[in-house]
C-alpha cells in the first residue's frame, strides 16, 4: 500500500473513528483491533477539547468545569479542523454558542466567547511600527483634512452589549465571585501592546468611528460625518481625542496624507 493512502486511511480513522486502516490493523493479544484504533480517535479528541478550553478560561469561569467540558465536547464533534495547526481549532466556538441551546439562551456566553478569541488572535497579529502623539507634529496643519490613519494590524473591534469587558476584568481579579454587570453597547477595542494583549471599552460612536477610518476614509470625511452625531463645535475635540488616546495606547502605525481624497 502506497505510503500516502496508508496515512490517509489513518488519519480518516482518527477523525471518524471508522474505515479501511482497520484491515491493515495485526490484532493485539488482549481486545481487538477497533479497541486499540479507538485509542487514538478519543486521544485525538480529547486533546482537541483540552486545547478549545485552555483557550477560554473565562468562558470556563462562567460555565463551570463540568458544563464547560460537555460544551467542548460537543463542539469538538461537530466542528471539522480547518487547519494544519490546533491554534485556530477554536475560532468557530463563539458562532456554536450563539446557534446551539442551552448556550444561546444566554447571549453572553458567546459575546464572552468572540471577546476571548479576540484577545487570542491579538497576539498572533502581524508586527508593525507604533507612532506616538510625538508623530503628531509631523503632520502640517493644512494636511489634517486628508490624514488617513493606519492602524496596527492587532487592532479588531468588536460591538458588545452584555458588559463582558467589565466582567472579564472582574473574573481576573477573583475567578471565585463572578456578579453580572450592567449592559450596555460598547465599542471593545483588542490589540497587542509590548508582547501583551490589551483592551479597552469605549463608546459606540468610538466604534463607528473607527470603522470609518480603518476603511481608508481621511480625517476630514470623517470629521464631516460626525457633524450629523453631534454638535458641530465638539466633533473635531471628539475626533482628536480618540486620535490621542490611540496613538498614546500603541493601535495606530500609519499617518499619511492623501492628496487624492477630498473631504466630503
Amino acid at each position: 500500500m502506497p505510503l500516502a493512502k496508508l496515512q490517509d486511511d489513518f488519519q480518516t480513522w482518527v477523525y471518524a473513528g471508522e474505515g479501511d486502516f482497520i484491515k491493515g490493523v495485526a490484532k493485539p493479544p488482549r481486545g481487538n483491533s477497533h479497541e486499540r484504533l479507538m485509542i487514538y480517535h478519543h486521544a485525538y479528541y480529547s486533546r482537541l477539547v483540552d486545547i478549545v478550553i485552555d483557550d477560554y478560561p473565562k468562558l470556563r469561569v462562567l460555565l463551570g468545569d463540568e458544563v464547560m467540558v460537555e460544551c467542548i465536547r460537543t463542539y469538538v464533534r461537530a466542528t471539522p479542523a480547518r487547519h494544519f495547526s490546533v491554534r485556530y481549532y477554536g475560532e468557530r466556538l463563539s458562532q456554536f454558542l450563539q446557534e446551539n441551546e442551552p448556550y444561546n439562551e444566554v447571549p453572553l456566553l458567546a459575546e464572552m466567547a468572540e471577546f476571548e478569541w479576540a484577545l487570542n488572535l491579538s497576539l498572533d497579529a502581524a508586527d508593525a511600527p507604533v507612532l506616538t502623539t510625538a508623530d503628531l507634529a509631523n503632520i502640517a496643519a493644512e494636511d489634517w483634512a486628508d490624514v488617513v490613519i493606519g492602524f496596527h494590524p492587532s487592532v479588531s473591534l468588536l460591538f458588545v452589549q452584555h458588559g463582558v469587558v467589565e466582567l472579564w476584568q472582574s473574573i481576573e481579579e477573583n475567578p471565585e465571585h463572578v456578579e453580572p454587570v450592567a449592559s450596555e453597547l460598547q465599542a471593545c477595542f483588542v490589540w497587542r501592546y509590548e508582547l501583551a494583549s490589551h483592551f479597552v471599552a469605549m463608546d459606540e460612536l468610538s466604534g463607528r468611528v473607527w470603522q470609518a477610518l480603518n476603511q481608508g476614509k481621511c480625517f476630514g470625511e470623517v470629521c464631516a460625518w460626525l457633524v450629523d452625531k453631534m454638535a458641530e463645535e465638539k466633533t473635531v475635540e471628539y475626533i482628536a481625542g480618540l486620535l490621542q488616546y490611540w496613538l498614546s495606547e500603541g493601535l495606530i502605525s500609519k499617518l499619511t496624507v492623501d492628496v487624492n481624497v477630498e473631504a466630503g
